[in-house]
């Protein structure tokens, strides 16, 4: 113990401008050593370092032994820090019971910014899991203490996950209404990154509204503002938006290009999530290429990240999309099953589909209608309403990796 926090204090006056480079050393060293303020200082280090640098597993250990180290709100905050990596790896449970865990800390210490910032942690932990009701009463509760200690860039970020959860629900007037009021904020703040998000979010919903136009010149927008800051993480989330909207537009081979570095990107930084997302696209583009099995193959790595995420948020559109390659390979009933599932897990989320896109859904599946007849059509879409959401993903995986005959 004595020699490890010898060498630690050499190390660390031996040359000042090397401990950033050598801050996983020092804290190796400190860590081992009866140096208890530099124990904290260097475990808190390294934790952030690692964590800038997308080494998730890396910091997730760190922080496991920094926060046991802590005390009140120090403890709050590092976990709340440990919670967003969870998040970022998808492992959602844990983020939520050590954020439950900084949140008790929070109250007892009558620290209201905190406790701000630990109910959007919960809101943005239970949207991750399509628990969307859940996630707009954390979100309310986190905006509301937000707006009374005047941290404006927290109820920034409360109010771009609002719009988030609305998004996902289908109320489109309240999606945007969230965003341009996160916007007015960030663009007050000067926050670039910020601004760069919205810009993002509301390209979405200028998707969903039909804006084709707009839609994509505010993803290029976010794309463009992003790329000069040098933000990996969000870089692939603006490309996966691209790449959705050009599938959309019958873009199949930008979609794939898009979809491909979006992948690449949400590998290189540990984002499950992106990862799944960029896959369901690019099953889209390949789909309406025509390339029904490279399209079943990224379905199913989608679906299967979907399943070990818990994340049925996406999943829903996900199983919409199975059913239209089910269509394509002459898959009748499975087509109308996995629509019957999409409904139900869809009405469980509060999340209704839009009138149009039901028609535009149906007439995709049209082929699966005529072959199957509309009675037994309407059978094979109220079995699948009965699925469990475990059945319905086996369903979707079976779908999916079939091969296509000839």
């Amino acid at each position: 113990t004595m020699l490890h926090g010898r060498v630690a204090a050499y190390l660390e006056s031996r040359d000042p401008a090397a401990v950033e480079r050598e801050v996983d050393l020092l804290a190796h060293h400190y860590w081992l050593s009866d140096n208890e303020p530099k124990k904290i200082e260097f475990l808190r280090r390294a934790a952030e370092a690692a964590s800038g640098d997308f080494a998730n597993s890396v910091a997730i250990g760190y922080y496991d032994r920094l926060v046991p180290l802590l005390d009140g709100i120090e403890r709050a905050e590092a976990a709340l820090k440990l919670a967003e990596v969870l998040q970022l790896t998808g492992e959602i449970p844990r983020a939520e019971t050590t954020v439950l865990a900084a949140r008790e800390l929070a109250v007892a210490a009558e620290d209201d910014r905190v406790i701000a910032r630990c109910d959007h942690s919960l809101g943005e932990s239970a949207r991750r899991q399509g628990r969307f009701q859940e996630a707009s009463e954390r979100l309310v509760a986190a905006r509301e203490r937000f707006t009374a200690v005047g941290d404006e860039a927290g109820l920034a970020t409360s109010l771009r996950v609002t719009g988030t959860v609305n998004a996902q629900r289908g109320n489109l007037a309240a999606a945007k209404a969230s965003y341009e009021a996160s916007l007015e904020i960030r663009e007050r703040l000067g926050d670039v990154s910020g601004v760069a998000a919205l810009t993002n979010n509301l390209g979405i919903v200028a998707q969903h509204e039909g804006d084709l136009e707009r839609a994509r010149a505010l993803g290029l927008r976010a794309l463009e503002l992003y790329t000069g800051l040098g933000e990996r993480r969000w870089i692939c989330s603006c490309l996966i938006n691209l790449a959705w909207m050009d599938a959309q537009a019958g873009r199949n081979e930008d979609a794939l290009r898009h979809g491909a570095e979006a992948v690449r990107l949400a590998r290189e930084v540990g984002d499950r999530l992106n990862l799944a997302i960029a896959q369901n696209n690019i099953g889209d583009a390949f789909r309406d290429l025509g390339r029904l099995d490279e399209a079943g193959a990224a379905y199913g790595a989608a679906v299967e990240a979907y399943r070990d995420l818990g994340d049925t948020g996406p999943l829903m559109a996900l199983l919409e999309d199975v059913a239209i390659l089910a269509t394509r390979r002459s898959q009748h009933e499975a087509a109308f099953r996995l629509l019957g599932a999409a409904d139900a897990l869809r009405e469980a989320l509060g999340s209704a589909r839009p009138a149009a896109a039901e028609k535009a859904l149906v007439d995709r599946l049209e082929r699966s209608r005529s072959a199957l007849g509309e009675v037994a059509a309407r059978t094979a879409r109220k079995a699948g309403a009965s699925l469990q959401v475990a059945a319905a993903i086996d369903l979707a995986l079976e779908t999916a990796l079939v091969a296509t005959t000839a």
